[in-house]
């Protein structure tokens, strides 16, 4: 448990954020880790654009840190994300609907009366 002042935790998450052009390196996972210890924090969890080199897997696996994979080009609201064996995904869209209306009346040999458009 980490001590905070006055009061205690019984959980403390570590959360990370890397995203860059290659995948995160055993040394920054075993960083990670290290700085989990140090806070006495229950896990971590690190998200990234790319994944994890192998090192960096197994470390990460070890100590008990999850991973999150989100695609670079990810917003609030618009991303697809792989976290625990799933893949997420968070979708924004806008629709704009109209409508009109048409009568037309006609006599009995089909000859157009009145025809009026409404919107």
């Amino acid at each position: 448990m980490a001590r905070l002042g006055k009061s205690t935790l019984k959980a403390l998450m570590m959360l990370t954020a890397q995203s860059s052009w290659s995948n995160v390196t055993q040394e920054t996972i075993a960083g990670l880790a290290y700085r989990i210890k140090d806070l006495r924090a229950t896990g971590g969890i690190v998200v990234t654009t790319i994944g994890l080199q192998t090192g960096a897997s197994l470390v990460a696996t070890h100590e008990d840190i999850i991973t999150v994979i989100l695609d670079q080009n990810s917003t609030t609201a618009d991303y697809m994300m792989r976290f625990l064996n799933k893949v997420c995904l968070g979708l924004e869209d806008r629709l704009h609907l109209t409508d009109a209306l048409t009568i037309t009346v006609t006599d009995r040999d089909g000859n157009i009366i009145e025809n009026d458009v409404g919107r």
